[in-house]
């Protein structure tokens, strides 16, 4: 499971927020108008990330048989 040390955080000054990242998970990024925010909607996504791979993962094994 990913913890918060294997998340990236910058702040945007563009976007004028925080952006987290977790880069052993390729798009999954989030952010927030505070760190603390960033971290909780990217724990989000990676829920999502999770359950896309385990998906595609399904899908594939079935289109293997």
């Amino acid at each position: 499971m990913i913890n918060t040390d294997d998340v990236q955080i910058e702040l945007s000054r563009e976007f004028q927020s925080y952006i987290a990242e977790v880069p052993e998970l390729p798009g999954c990024i989030a952010n927030g108008e505070t760190e603390i925010e960033a971290i909780e909607n990217v724990k989000l996504i990676i829920s999502e990330w999770m359950n896309t791979a385990k998906t595609r993962a399904e899908l594939r094994a079935l289109a293997v048989n």
